[in-house]
């Protein structure tokens, strides 16, 4: 069953693991108000001190409007032990909070 929402706010989803999210979906980041749309998925290795090389989770995602900007998002692992933090960061730089928008249930 589908459910509509009547304001953007109703249908945000924090998202904290970018495996949640699916080629096509919209998210918001940090203080963005205009949805971002996830172009791809995918995985690259992150090397770490005591554990070698683990697999860490990415997605580009893009503005649909004249000269968008692409960003890549990554879930954010301890260098040391490699471990996830449960924070998604942009790329290698800061933490930032994502949010799924749009869609039905």
């Amino acid at each position: 069953m589908s459910t509509k929402y009547r304001s953007t706010e109703e249908r945000i989803e924090r998202i904290d693991d970018v495996r949640d999210l699916d080629v096509g979906d919209e998210v918001l980041f940090g203080d963005r108000s205009k949805p971002l749309v996830v172009r791809d998925a995918g995985s690259r290795p992150f090397e770490t001190m005591e554990n070698g090389a683990v697999e860490q989770h990415a997605v580009e995602v893009s503005g649909e409007w004249a000269n968008a900007n692409t960003y890549l998002l990554v879930n954010q692992r301890h260098f040391r032990e490699g471990e996830r933090t449960g924070k998604v960061i942009l790329d290698m730089h800061h933490s930032v909070s994502v949010r799924r928008v749009g869609g039905d249930d």
